[in-house]
């Protein structure tokens, strides 16, 4: 059951109020482990279950009762304001959160109602095995939800929904995770909304929910703390999207700006990163085979999925262990845009010794910038592909020693 926290009785009732955050985010992994394990399904006979009808509608009533607990958020609201002035604007965002969790509800039902018609379906069903049954109805659905997600938060959601290729064939899988990653963002937007939650701040930019993990804990103030440290090396635009947040058995961290640039550590120690960049992913490959994980890459909606497993199920254990993914994490923070600048910076250098000029000048940065990220995707190929133990570009490790992580050499 998705957890609900309860507030004090009142004239003999229990009157429910519930931490949008906490709940957001049970919701958004139990759809995300959802959609993932529809995924792996395919080709069994049949795609959809009958737990998974009820996974879905159990999602739908959690955020249905954060619905009906408003008025006591209200209230929780107007008491944390310390005068009107702010009492009205946090009520403002109270109902801006409510009006775009109504879409969320609304999608969340629809995705119920596709499961429940591809419950017990033929495996060449093609609403089941190739788009939701309803698509048209389901993508505006979720088009609903990425407005006014992205009105409220000023960040955009949704992957499959925003691909052209994607919506020709929009199928449940693709449906569940889109709304995940929707109320995703909406759980990370709440806590530095100036909103109350019953979430614990345990560093500038690091939130943890009650009996969270206390080693994932660990490490979120050690990344807040690394973070600190190498705040003068990110990006204006990195900086303000930065948060981590940890749940019961898996922390998530927004590490840029960056369409769907994070990763997810599991208390039993696994890592997840999500990026675009080849040159920061083979680097973080790289880093964590260090550590002495195992890992493997996917790639997802134009969006490469690195999973690393570790060593042994206590490594979160370990303090060492924990800083060192703490410097993975902070490391990967404008880490694309370091190591563009020291590229680009190179070429000028090599163009202006053959004596390049003007025009023929530009043209000979760009091959050189071509000729050194093709270079680039064959180190990301051999890492992940042929499973070579290859070294990132000179880039990247020159980054590392830059900032101050040398303990991948030892």
């Amino acid at each position: 059951m998705i957890a609900l926290s309860v507030q004090e009785e009142r004239g003999g009732e229990r009157q429910p109020r519930l931490d949008p955050v906490s709940v957001l985010m049970d919701v958004e992994r139990r759809l995300r482990e959802l959609a993932t394990d529809l995924q792996l399904r395919r080709g069994v006979r049949r795609e959809v279950r009958g737990e998974d009808v009820r996974e879905i509608g159990e999602a739908a009533e959690a955020l249905r009762r954060i619905f009906r607990a408003k008025d006591s958020y209200l209230d929780v609201v107007n008491r944390a304001a310390g005068i009107q002035e702010d009492a009205e604007k946090l009520s403002k965002k109270v109902n801006d959160l409510y009006w775009s969790l109504s879409y969320v509800s609304l999608a969340a039902e629809r995705a119920k109602t596709a499961a429940e018609y591809c419950l017990g379906t033929e495996p060449n069903d093609p609403f089941c095995v190739e788009m939701v049954k309803g698509r048209a109805r389901a993508l505006e659905a979720m088009e609903d939800v990425m407005r006014a997600v992205e009105k409220l938060t000023g960040r955009k959601c949704g992957f499959a929904a925003r691909d052209p290729r994607l919506r020709e064939r929009y199928d449940l899988p693709n449906f569940l995770n889109d709304i995940s990653n929707c109320v995703h963002v909406l759980a990370e937007w709440l806590p530095a909304s100036g909103l109350p939650t019953e979430l614990e701040k345990v560093g500038e930019r690091c939130y943890a929910e009650r009996n969270a993990d206390r080693d994932l804990t660990d490490l979120c103030s050690l990344w807040d703390r690394k973070v600190r440290k190498r705040w003068d090396l990110y990006e204006v635009e990195d900086r303000r999207w930065l948060i981590g947040i940890v749940g019961r058995g898996e922390a998530s961290f927004r590490v840029g700006s960056s369409y769907g640039h994070a990763a997810r550590v599991r208390s039993d120690g696994t890592f997840v990163y999500y990026d675009t960049d080849k040159p920061v992913l083979t680097t973080v490959y790289y880093l964590m085979r260090r550590l002495g994980y195992s890992c493997a890459a996917t790639e997802e909606e134009k969006n490469f999925r690195l999973t690393c497993t570790p060593p042994h199920p206590d490594a979160l254990k370990d303090h060492e262990m924990k800083s060192r993914l703490a410097d993975v994490l902070s490391w990967v923070t404008s880490a694309d845009i370091r190591i563009s600048r020291t590229y680009k910076s190179d070429c000028e250098d090599y163009c202006a010794s053959k004596e390049k000029e003007g025009e023929y000048f530009e043209e000979c940065v760009e091959d050189c910038l071509d000729e050194t990220y093709d270079e680039e995707d064959y180190l990301w190929e051999a890492a992940t592909v042929e499973e070579a133990d290859v070294e990132p570009g000179y880039a990247a490790m020159r980054d590392l020693e830059e900032i101050g992580i040398y303990w991948h050499k030892k």
